[in-house]
């Protein structure tokens, strides 16, 4: 079985999303290897309350964060909210053949600077 996508129902319903992320927290807890009972206990919280998150009834932002919390997946969230300050470089190879043409230019003026106070002081 495929692991069902977010990117897959791009532009779908709030519906849509809520059990494709219940689908990707059942199919979590049975690739860790716990029941629904267990899984409720290690994340502090009721088993009903535990069943209506998985079964896409429950719109509990506390019980989302529970389960990041428990899977260390809190990272995430930098992803889904970036930090504005922080300046991203472009992975790409054009981005790549750009920083070093970048660093090159710099080495070269560099040197001719080098060269210019090398000839001023002879």
């Amino acid at each position: 079985m495929n692991t069902p996508r977010f990117a897959d129902i791009v532009g779908t319903t709030l519906t849509q999303h809520r059990s494709l992320l219940s689908d990707r927290v059942r199919l979590e807890r049975k690739q860790r290897g716990f029941s629904q009972t267990a899984f409720a206990a290690m994340l502090g919280v009721p088993l009903r309350t535990y069943k209506r998150f998985e079964l896409g009834d429950s719109d509990s932002l506390e019980i989302f964060l529970r389960i990041l919390i428990f899977t260390q997946r809190t990272i995430a969230l930098d992803l889904v909210f970036p930090d504005p300050a922080a300046v991203v470089k472009q992975r790409t190879p054009l981005a790549a053949l750009d920083r070093l043409k970048q660093t090159k230019a710099a080495k070269d003026r560099a040197t001719a600077l080098d060269l210019e106070h090398t000839s001023k002081t002879n």
